[in-house]
């Protein structure tokens, strides 16, 4: 059964910021801008670059704890379920919907509302590079943008502002939790326990995004330890190289995910368990071929 759990302050602070979008309608671009650095094509790009050039170690260590963050988040909303609140509210509008391509009262397409799964991927992400860098401007650029990112979450409509805080919260905690069992344990250990904890979900879990997730998880796990089995690339230098291997990356993430998704059309009933098992295959295999078999091609051309 889906949770409703509020205080009446939260529906009353979203009608206020939408009333002031209604005010001022610049605000809903910034907001759509501002929420943005907490959508997973952002935060994919940050750490491509990342682990493609700038500094691998950083990018293995950034990926692990925001992939981490991504399916604990998801565990704990398809565990709770709390409907998103403008499900709940007709005052509320829904002005950034998670897939406008569907229903938006389809919560297996527009997902549960707690918690913020844009809050704690961008606290995760300043979390991690600060852990990285122990630099102050991480913090000093990070925090005031993760706070950005929060505000617009409810801003818009799809979450209360209990779920950012919450997801704020996750994404910092998880982060600590993997910064200490990253240096304490064994990598293979570490990622045969994120696996077991990854799979728990196939039993009650229903929403997409949790099936995605999990694909991209165990994909980037055993891509990375093929990579640093079989190749071991080293830092790029090159920025422009180190942008070249990112965007190629991503393309090919897409096209491998897009001619398997072809595939299989048809196959599988929408929504089904089957459907949804297949969603993480072919994420797993799009996110191996990407993590490990990719950096193949970093011994030739312009990706050298």
């Amino acid at each position: 059964m889906d949770l409703i759990f509020e205080q009446e302050w939260e529906s009353r602070l979203i009608c206020l910021f939408q009333s002031m979008i209604l005010k001022w309608p610049f605000l809903k671009g910034l907001f759509i801008l501002f929420t943005t650095f907490g959508e997973p094509f952002f935060l994919v790009l940050v750490c491509g670059f990342l682990y493609f050039g700038y500094r691998k170690r950083w990018g293995i260590y950034t990926i692990l704890c925001i992939l981490s963050t991504e399916m604990t988040n998801n565990l704990i909303k398809n565990i709770v379920r709390r409907p998103r609140p403008y499900m709940t509210h007709e005052e509320i509008q829904c002005l950034k919907p998670l897939d406008p391509r569907y229903d938006l009262y389809d919560e297996v397409r527009q997902g549960f509302s707690f918690p913020s799964g844009h809050s704690s991927g961008a606290a995760s992400l300043c979390a991690s590079l600060f852990a990285c860098s122990e630099s102050r401007n991480v913090l000093i650029i990070g925090v005031p943008i993760v706070l950005l990112v929060a505000i617009s979450r409810f801003s818009l409509g799809v979450h209360y502002p209990t779920d950012v805080c919450a997801g704020v919260l996750l994404g910092v905690l998880n982060t600590i939790v993997i910064d200490r069992l990253y240096h304490n344990i064994d990598r293979k250990v570490l990622y045969l326990l994120l696996s077991l904890l990854c799979l728990s979900g196939i039993f009650f879990c229903t929403s997409e995004d949790y099936y995605s997730v999990i694909g991209i998880f165990m994909g980037f796990m055993a891509g990375n330890l093929y990579e640093e089995k079989h190749i071991g690339f080293e830092d790029c230098e090159d920025v422009r190289k180190a942008i070249i291997r990112t965007l190629l990356g991503g393309l090919l993430f897409l096209m491998i995910t897009g001619t398997l998704k072809y595939a299989a059309a048809g196959l599988f009933v929408p929504e089904s368990k089957p459907a949804l098992l297949y969603k993480s295959f072919r994420y797993g295999v799009s996110a191996f071929a990407v993590m490990g078999l990719y950096p193949h091609l970093f011994r030739y051309g312009i990706l050298k």
